[in-house]
């Protein structure tokens, strides 16, 4: 006698299956989501411990492995020359800009870009970011914080600066690399969000964007186990119903 062919599973099996390897892909992805989510908690519970911090000197601040979000306090003079708006900066639902520029020390050579704040769109229309800063020496007080990334798409991003031209006065994203690459000397590795007005009768309001929501990634965890608990129980109940047809 010859033996028999092995049984193939039916098209109901493939189809649970490939609903149950789904499911768990979809399971995965919610696991990922909650690391994701606990990344951001903690990086949050860092944000706030750093800034409740006694403010430091900047020289001092700078010599840190990892200055981000320390309280600083910094002394010199701003340059108008350089002196830029971040286009698209919305303060209560309303249009605006942020006046950015360089403050140079006297004493050690030191420039770090500041971020004065926040100017309603039609204050600042039609005029120069530079006529915003407060002259001669002033004492600041604001929060270090690291270069913004470009987008990753082309279109959004900041045209890159050309050697010899006139420095532009309207960028999307204060990145540190672009905004150093018109700028003739050094800048440091970090910008000053200042948390308080550079001058008592500034009309810039300081806005240092410190983000400590948790994002989206609990609902998307959320999200993808019911697609998963969805996938499976579907493919289970479909198989199920199949079989029934089958018997008479």
């Amino acid at each position: 006698m010859s033996a028999s062919a092995p049984r193939r599973p039916g098209l109901p099996w493939i189809v649970l299956a490939v609903c149950i390897l789904a499911g768990l892909v979809c399971f995965r992805l919610g696991i990922w989501q909650l690391d994701r989510l606990a990344q951001r908690r903690a990086q949050n519970a860092l944000i706030v411990e750093r800034t409740s911090q006694a403010p430091l000197d900047l020289q001092g601040a700078l010599s840190l492995p990892d200055a981000a979000y320390r309280p600083v306090t910094a002394r010199g003079v701003f340059d108008p020359s350089y002196a830029v708006y971040l286009s698209n900066r919305s303060l209560d639902e309303l249009p605006g800009k942020h006046v950015v520029a360089p403050l140079r020390s006297d004493g050690d050579g030191t420039a770090i870009l500041v971020n004065l704040g926040w100017i309603a769109f039609d204050q600042a229309e039609g005029t120069q970011p530079s006529v915003w800063l407060p002259s001669g020496t002033v004492t600041l007080v604001g929060i270090l914080r690291a270069s913004q990334t470009e987008p990753r798409f082309a279109w959004l991003a900041d045209p890159t600066p050309i050697p010899g031209e006139a420095p532009r006065t309207e960028w999307r994203v204060l990145s540190l690399s672009d905004l150093q690459a018109q700028t003739p000397y050094p800048l440091a590795p970090y910008f000053l969000a200042l948390t308080q007005p550079a001058d008592p009768a500034s009309t810039l309001l300081p806005a240092p964007e410190i983000d400590l929501s948790e994002g989206p990634h609990l609902s998307y965890a959320i999200q993808w186990f019911a697609f998963g608990t969805t996938a499976i129980v579907g493919g289970i109940a479909w198989l199920r119903s199949q079989e029934r047809k089958k018997k008479p």
